[in-house]
C-alpha cells in the first residue's frame, strides 16, 4: 500500500444552504423588541422563506413543511406555539423493544422535544407559550425533530418492523448515477479493507481508525446514501467517537464495514435518493468557523509532515477535509481549494500526497474573513 486512497467528486454537487444568515439580526431583533409572533414567523423565513408560498394557510397560523419521511405541523394558536411530527407506526407484535428504545431516546437523547404515543403511532411534539420562542430555542427544536427522526425512522423500520407514517418526499436518482454509486461504494468497502489489512499487520492502529472514518464519509460524500445506509454510516462514525480503548472502538466499526458488504444492489439503489428537507443536518459554515474545524487535523499534520510521516499527514488531513464535508456545508469557492488538493492526492505516492493536501489546506487556513456563521 504505496499510494493515498482514491478521491473522486460527488455525484450530488456542492451543497448550499437555504438559510438567509443577513437576515439573522432581523430575526432577534423581533424576539427582542416582543413581537413573539412575528419572531416565529422570522424564524421560518431565515431557515427557508418558500415555505410561505408552498406549506402556509393563509392567515400564517399553520405550516404543513415535508422532511424526508417526516411532516413538521407547526401551529399558532392563542399565543402558543405548536410543533408535531408522525413519527413511526409501532408493529403490531414485536412492539416492545422499539417501546425500549424510545424511552432511551426521549431521556437521554432528545432536549426539547418528547416522541409520544398515540394508540399505535408515535409522534415527535414540542408546545410551549409564544413568548418563549427565542429564535435559537426555535431552530434547535426544529433541528432535534428532523435530525432525529431522519437517523430513527429507518433503524426502526428495519430492527423492529414499524411502519412509515409519512411517504418520503425526495428526488430519485436517475438509473445511470445510481450505477455509478453502487459501484464507487463497493470500490471503497474494498479499498478500506486492504488498508485495514495492511495497517494491521504493521500495527498502525491509529492508521486503522483514519481509514474507517475516512471510509464512511467518503461513501457519504461521493453517493449521499440515505435510508438505512445512511443510518449504518452514522453508526460506523459515531461508534469510533465513543470513550473506549482504540482496538474497541476498530472493531466495532469494522461490523458495520462487514455490514455494508453484505447490502446488494437493490439495498442500495433503494438509498439513492435525494430528500427533500427543511432543516439541513450540516452546519452552514463560513471561513473562520471551516478553519477552526479543521485545525487540529491541520496542526497534526503539520508535525507529521515535520517528521516525514507522510502517510500520518496524508491521513491526518483526508480525515480532516472529509469530517468537514460529512458535518457542514462548505462555500464553493472553499470545495474548489480541498477537491483540487484531494485529487492531486489521489491515489499518488503517500510523500507527494501529503504535499498536495497541506498545499491546499494551508491555502485555505491562510484564508482571511472575520464573520462566523451563526447556525
Amino acid at each position: 500500500m504505496n499510494t493515498a486512497p482514491i478521491f473522486d467528486e460527488s455525484l450530488l454537487g456542492i451543497s448550499t444552504s437555504k438559510l438567509n444568515i443577513a437576515y439573522w439580526p432581523t430575526v432577534m431583533q423581533t424576539f427582542e423588541a416582543k413581537n413573539y409572533r412575528e419572531a416565529v414567523l422570522a424564524t421560518l423565513r431565515y431557515i427557508d422563506g418558500s415555505i410561505f408560498d408552498k406549506h402556509s394557510n393563509p392567515d400564517q397560523s399553520e405550516f404543513v413543511i415535508p422532511h424526508g419521511s417526516i411532516r413538521l405541523t407547526i401551529t399558532l394558536k392563542d399565543n402558543m406555539f405548536f410543533v408535531s411530527a408522525p413519527f413511526v407506526r409501532v408493529p403490531a407484535t414485536g412492539g416492545l423493544p422499539l417501546l425500549r428504545q424510545v424511552a432511551d431516546i426521549n431521556f437521554n437523547i432528545l432536549v426539547l422535544t418528547q416522541i409520544v404515543m398515540k394508540n399505535d403511532e408515535l409522534w415527535f411534539e414540542y408546545k410551549c407559550p409564544i413568548e418563549l420562542c427565542d429564535p435559537y430555542k426555535l431552530y434547535d427544536i426544529f433541528r432535534e425533530i428532523c435530525n432525529n427522526a431522519d437517523y430513527y425512522d429507518d433503524m426502526f423500520i428495519e430492527k423492529f418492523g414499524a411502519q412509515r407514517m409519512v411517504e418520503v418526499q425526495a428526488t430519485q436518482w436517475a438509473e445511470g448515477d445510481v450505477e455509478k454509486g453502487w459501484q464507487k461504494y463497493q470500490e471503497y468497502l474494498k479499498e478500506a479493507t486492504d488498508y485495514l489489512a495492511y495497517f494491521e499487520s504493521k500495527r498502525f492502529f491509529g492508521f486503522c481508525w483514519d481509514t474507517l472514518a475516512m471510509t464512511f464519509m467518503k461513501i457519504d460524500y461521493y453517493c449521499g446514501t440515505q435510508g438505512y445506509i445512511r443510518t449504518e454510516i452514522e453508526k460506523g462514525i459515531f461508534d469510533l467517537g465513543a470513550q473506549a480503548q482504540l482496538p474497541d472502538l476498530i472493531a466495532k466499526a469494522k461490523l458495520v464495514l462487514e455490514k455494508l458488504k453484505t447490502f446488494d444492489r437493490a439495498k442500495f439503489a433503494s438509498c439513492m435518493y435525494k430528500p427533500n428537507v427543511f432543516i439541513s443536518s450540516k452546519t452552514r459554515s463560513d471561513i473562520a468557523a471551516i478553519q477552526n474545524n479543521l485545525r487540529t487535523f491541520y496542526d497534526r499534520a503539520k508535525n507529521e509532515m515535520g517528521s516525514a510521516d507522510h502517510i500520518g499527514a496524508t491521513l491526518s488531513l483526508m480525515y480532516g477535509i472529509f469530517n468537514l464535508y460529512f458535518r457542514n456545508e462548505i462555500p464553493a469557492e472553499i470545495t474548489k481549494i480541498l477537491n483540487e488538493g484531494l485529487k492531486n492526492a489521489s491515489q499518488k505516492e503517500w510523500k507527494l500526497a501529503s504535499e498536495a493536501l497541506w498545499k491546499a489546506a494551508n491555502t485555505v487556513m491562510e484564508m482571511t474573513n472575520p464573520t462566523v456563521s451563526n447556525q
